[in-house]
């Protein structure tokens, strides 16, 4: 199911990668726990389709979690916890963007 949800969010159906990616995420966490790897595989899942579909609150929500979690669980140095941190920091950069842009049409 989470590959799915990444083939859709690929194809740009992210309606369809959002509803994948939450129940793969909620499955993961009832099943395996908040801080197992595949769940927080899950969790960056699914903030990555709320980042590409500009509801970055959301994405930021998650991605907090996930950078916390991977850094107890993982390590600082760990691929995926630098990975996390890198989204993390991309979805405040888009932010920022999205702010400025619209501070200058105004």
């Amino acid at each position: 199911m989470g590959n799915l949800a990444s083939v859709h969010t690929i194809q740009g159906r992210l309606r369809e990668a959002e509803e994948l990616g939450a129940q793969v995420n909620e499955v993961c966490l009832r099943v395996l726990g908040p801080r197992h790897p595949d769940t927080l595989t899950s969790s960056a899942t699914l903030a990555s389709i709320y980042h590409d579909q500009g509801r970055l609150k959301e994405a930021e929500e998650l991605e907090i979690n996930v950078m916390e979690m991977s850094i107890g669980v993982l390590g600082m140095e760990h691929p995926d916890t630098i990975t996390s941190i890198e989204n993390f920091a991309l979805t405040l950069q888009k932010g920022e963007r999205m702010k400025l842009m619209s501070y200058l049409r105004h």
